[in-house]
């Protein structure tokens, strides 16, 4: 799923315009953040004419949950050798419902005696503060 943000430059008459692409995962999770900047010095502008001037994946560590939406367990993991320190679960209101610290590559949060709804999840993976949004069903 891709949404796109355009923001025009108007520097003048159509020289260039700049665009922020961003990219979510099934969850609504933002993982990518790209910035293009169309230029043609004719005046016109083409997606053609256009090449990604800057990337910026969110995570610099790739971590995934699932399965999410959930009925009861869900699993938060890193693919490479960092590891998740602590983590935060909050309600739908900002409420903290639980938290932790885990030490490992892998968490899992057992939510089947919480209410349907969604919960965010805050998690400290190497030095970066990475945040989810779980559905419970």
């Amino acid at each position: 799923m891709l949404f796109l943000i355009t923001l025009l430059s108007l520097g003048g008459v159509l020289k260039a315009q700049t665009y922020y692409e961003f990219a979510y995962d099934d969850a609504g999770n933002r993982v990518r953040r790209g910035v293009v900047i169309l230029s043609n010095g004719e005046g016109s502008l083409s997606k053609a004419d256009s090449s990604l001037n800057y990337e910026n994946n969110i995570w610099k560590t790739d971590v995934r949950i699932f399965p999410n939406p959930t009925k009861g367990t869900v699993c938060l993991e890193t693919a490479d050798s960092q590891y998740i320190a602590d983590y935060w679960l909050y309600d739908n209101n900002g409420v903290l419902l639980d938290s932790g610290q885990c030490g490992s590559a892998s968490l899992t949060l057992d939510l089947s005696s919480r209410n349907k709804g969604i919960y965010l999840l805050e998690a400290l993976v190497g030095k970066d503060y990475k945040h989810f949004k779980i559905i419970k069903q």
